[in-house]
This record gives structure tokens, sequence and C-alpha cells, in this order.
């Protein structure tokens, strides 16, 4: 592969990124806070199975060498690059459970590192104020405002939609149904049942039998339960999910900048590749045009321009690394 066929690739996902940003910039003077569903086709069954796509196209290229010489160390030149990605990948990314070793992947440390943890905030805590108070006489007054003593957290999963807000706590929910044997589950069971009587669209006026505990207390009180259960909880975004859990608090490096910087890269080379027959890199150049358009989409919607940075680079250096070094 010529020399500046190798700087082009390295310097293309920079260049992208610059534009992309730039564009942003400009679109959102014009139209501010324009938002695009998590739950698109595109990010459900493209990027999220990022890396199975780029298994897939990264074995095309394995099997289809168009070329009857030095045959075997062009097929080990691109199975070398898939494996080290896929590892640096797996490890930057994914929760890794393997006999009694148990890590959570290197982008959570750095979030938790950050401050950042797993939080179960479905209480609105910003109405103190209205709370009753535990030690008043008045029965009545316990009676009428306790309708408003639990409040579910319209800022829980901030900048999510209400859809994705209902369907976390349907998670929380389920995971907390098949806990009712465990120890510590009669302390929330009152924010369980009030829980259930929301997402039920049920009368909630009054079931919460334990006065005593404030939103911030029944928060914590449902996070410390979860995390005597499973205390990787706290440390994994993976599980975090899972459960229904936000993710919130830290620096949260991007990790849809990162699958799409490390697929944008495999793409490009591939599809330059005079290794590979012709139908190989046209399918490379394809999935390098959807991936760059998701990599715009991500820039326009989701984290932080820090947290996309961090992302980026995570991918960027050690994939430029390697294919200007060794491919």
């Amino acid at each position: 592969m010529a020399l500046f066929r190798l700087k082009y690739i390295v310097f293309l996902t920079p260049l992208l990124l610059l534009l992309s940003s730039y564009t942003h910039y400009l679109i959102s003077q014009a139209t501010p806070n324009t938002q695009i569903s998590k739950d698109s086709f595109l990010n459900v069954y493209f990027i999220k199975q990022g890396w199975f796509w780029t298994s897939f196209v990264s074995i095309l290229s394995i099997c289809f060498i168009n070329s009857k010489r030095r045959i075997q160390r062009r097929i080990l030149k691109h199975l070398n690059m898939y494996l080290v990605f896929t590892l640096w990948w797996y490890l930057f990314t994914q929760h890794f459970s393997f006999i009694s070793l148990n890590s959570p992947p290197l982008m959570d440390l750095i979030f938790t590192t950050t401050g950042g943890s797993c939080n179960f905030n479905v209480f609105d805590t910003n109405n103190l104020s209205n709370e009753i108070d535990v030690h008043s006489n008045n029965s009545t007054k316990s009676i009428k405002l306790i309708s408003g003593f639990l409040k579910l957290n319209q800022h829980f999963l901030d900048h999510e939609s209400e859809k994705r807000r209902t369907m976390s706590i349907r998670k929380l929910l389920r995971y907390l149904d098949t806990k009712e044997n465990e120890t510590g589950y009669s302390n929330i069971k009152d924010a369980v049942n009030y829980l259930n009587c929301n997402i039920h669209d049920k009368n909630c006026d009054s079931p919460i039998n334990d006065s005593s505990r404030t939103s911030i207390e029944q928060n914590k009180e449902l996070r410390d339960f979860i995390l005597s259960i499973d205390p990787t909880v706290e440390n994994s975004s993976q599980k975090c999910r899972k459960i229904g859990g936000a993710w919130s608090g830290g620096h949260d490096p991007s990790g849809h900048m990162f699958l799409l910087t490390l697929m944008i890269m495999t793409f490009l080379t591939i599809s330059i590749s005079k290794d590979n027959y012709l139908f190989v890199r046209l399918i490379a150049a394809m999935f390098g045009l959807m991936s760059s358009y998701s990599f715009m989409v991500t820039i326009f919607n989701f984290h932080t321009f820090a947290e996309q940075i961090t992302g980026f680079m995570a991918a960027y250096i050690p994939a430029g690394l390697y294919i200007y070094l060794l491919m």
C-alpha cells in the first residue's frame, strides 16, 4: 500500500471530526435543540451492532485475497489488524469476566475515576420543602401531602425521552421483582409499590406506608439494596443500564465515537487495499460511508464535545499507529 494512501487513511478521520464539529456548530446556531432518537433504525441495527458488521467485512477481506503471490502474508496482515482492533475494542468497551477476574471496561474506569457512578434516583429530590413533616401530629396534613412525598424524577436519565425513562423504570421493576426474597427488600417495598402504581397508571395518592422516608432516602435505599446484591453494578455501564440505572456524574467517553472511529479506519483500510477483490472493497466502502454518516450524527446529538474527543482519541491513536506502521 502506498505511503500517501496510508497518510490519507490516518488523517481522514480527524478531518471528518473537524468538519462534523464545525457543521454541528453552524446548525446549532440556526436550529438549536435538534435531537435524533436513540431508538432510530441506524442506531439500533447498525451502530450498536457495529463490531458485528466490522467483523463481517474483515472476514470477507481475509477470505477473499486477490493475489496468488505471498498470499499467506497478505492474509496474516488483514487477520492481525482485525484481531488487534477487536482486542482493543473489547478491552475498552466490554465488561471483562474470566474465572476470578471481573473487570469493567476501560471506558467505565475513566468514568468512575472522574466521579461517575450508577444511580437509581427515580424519585424527585428538588421539592424537599413540600415533603411532609414527619414530626407533625396533623394526620390530615400527612395524608394530604403524601401524594407529593414521592414523585417521579423527570430528570432521571436526563436528555432521554419519556419513552426511554419509562422503559428504564420497567427494567428496574422487573429486576426488583426477582429479588423479593433478598435481605433488605422490605426497606424498598414502598418505593417499588409506588413505581408500579405510576407505571401502570393506577391511583397513587397514598401507596406509601412509611412516611418517615424522604425521596433522597428512598433513592439511596434502592441503590444500596441493588449494590448489596451485585456491587459490580456501580462500576459497569452495561450492568447499570441493563437493570434500568442511570450512568451519570463523571466524564463518560463516547463509546459511539470510539466504535465508529475504529470502524471507519478498518473499512477505509480494506476499501483501498489492492489485496482484496473489487466486490470486497466496494462493500467496505459502503460500510465506511454509513459509519461516517453515523459519526456525524453522533457528534450532532450525543455526549459533550470533550467526551466525544476522548472516545475518538482512544480509538484513533492506537488504530492510526497500527495502520501507519504495520499496514
